[in-house]
């Protein structure tokens, strides 16, 4: 309860805001973009698209779903491209074959970035065809989690701000746990997605099953998201 009496937010109450994050964010400065969208997911390119369009700045888009009237944006696309062929439908009602998502990264000069979204298999299969290109040119986003979270438990949560260690039980995930002990954390999806409760590992190895932090973050093990990640030590202690 707040000073104003209200258990939620009311009329006269004074809300804390902050810049919206953005994880899925176009890059400035480059020279060639190459997108593929698969069937909603074309909602979060299609703005990427606009803007390049309008910077003149070249791009691509190969854009797959189950049909053309399954198919977001459809006329708003073809009308960015004007008939200059950067825009290729991948419709799996009129084609036996799905988009060849490995030829499309191939094919990328290593200088060109590439940005995905769409269906889980669609995102794993982007993210194994760009293992050869540089990491900074390949960018994603998952409509859920592409692991699942860490529930062993097993292990204790050492928080340094109060010097209290949390149990964290089978079946439970760190945030759960320090949920139920009461500990007040930030959190937003819950799936490893968003980055909201990334938390400073002080000591311990996480057990990374996020798709947020980047494959040398993991590796440095000096950050991680507590709402899906366990631990591979007994202990782990969080700047929290």
């Amino acid at each position: 309860m707040d000073l104003l009496g209200c258990t939620t937010p009311c009329v006269g109450q004074v809300l804390d805001a902050s810049i919206p994050s953005n994880d899925f964010e176009l890059q400035d400065g480059a020279a060639d973009s190459i997108f593929i969208a698969g069937g909603i997911g074309i909602t979060p390119i299609l703005s990427m698209i606009e803007q390049l369009e309008s910077e003149r700045r070249a791009w691509r888009l190969f854009y797959a779903a189950r049909s053309p009237e399954a198919a977001a944006f459809c006329e708003r696309l073809r009308d960015l491209d004007r008939g200059r062929g950067l825009v290729t439908f991948c419709f799996a009602s009129e084609r036996a074959e799905r988009l060849d998502i490995s030829a499309i990264v191939k094919a990328a000069g290593p200088a060109t970035h590439l940005y995905c979204c769409g269906p889980a298999r669609m995102i794993d299969a982007f993210v194994d065809a760009g293992q050869a290109n540089p990491l900074s040119t390949i960018h994603y986003e998952r409509f859920a989690a592409g692991d699942t979270p860490a529930l062993e438990g097993g292990f204790t949560v050492h928080l340094t701000r109060t010097d209290r260690r949390i149990p964290v039980e089978p079946g439970k995930t760190i945030l759960d746990a320090l949920l139920d002990a009461d500990v007040a954390v930030s959190y937003a999806c819950s799936n490893g997605i968003c980055g909201s409760c990334m938390t400073r590992v002080v000591s311990g190895i996480p057990d990374h099953r996020d798709d947020f932090l980047s494959e040398d973050e993991k590796r440095a093990g000096t950050s991680m998201l507590i709402c899906c990640s366990g631990s591979k030590t007994p202990e782990l202690v969080l700047d929290i």
